[in-house]
């Protein structure tokens, strides 16, 4: 079905912060292993440019975890109708990212339909139902901290850390494997 087809029914939408990094060594407001994977070195993004075309700042790629540069490495919601109420939004989830999907009947208050869970990467699935009026539904991304390192699971991806696990390089007084003097 086509977004235009099931405006009266269901609509997918995405919802992406500015995230605040874990690890922001130099102060630029950019997570440093999100710069690091794209090679970024010292340049310095603007939030609001989108330089690949994409339709996505580089505040929402940097949330979404998703490569500023590559116009193919986007976050994009679809919905597809299953049946008279039912369908399924699909999107690539990033590996280590955290995603909830909220809804709403009037877009003023929005809550939980899916409860939040961390992607291990790939096409991510989840059925939502209208059996009322006009739904919206909302895929909201975010960062979480597994193992309280101070890393988000996302970082510790990147870095080919294990994200469940405390004992894997951190940073903060006391840790063991502080990546700050690093």
């Amino acid at each position: 079905a086509t977004l235009p087809f099931l405006l009266g029914t269901l609509v997918g939408a995405l919802n992406l912060g500015i995230a605040n990094a874990q690890v922001d060594m130099n102060g630029d407001g950019w997570g440093d292993f999100w710069q690091l994977r794209y090679n970024m070195g010292a340049g310095v993004l603007a939030p609001n440019e989108d330089p690949d075309n994409d339709g996505l700042t580089n505040a929402e790629e940097h949330a979404a975890g998703t490569n500023p540069f590559d116009p193919a490495s986007l976050l994009e919601v679809n919905l597809t109708m299953t049946g008279e109420t039912d369908g399924n939004l699909q999107w690539d989830g990033r590996q280590g990212k955290q995603y909830r999907i909220e809804t709403s009947e009037e877009l003023n208050q929005w809550t939980v339909a899916v409860e939040s869970f961390v992607s291990d990467g790939g096409i991510e699935t989840q059925l939502v139902s209208n059996d009322g009026p006009l739904r919206f539904w909302l895929v909201v991304v975010t960062d979480t901290d597994s193992d309280l390192d101070w890393l988000t699971d996302y970082e510790e991806i990147l870095l080919g850390l294990e994200p469940d696990n405390p004992t894997t390089p951190s940073i903060g007084a006391g840790t063991g494997g502080d990546l700050a003097a690093a």
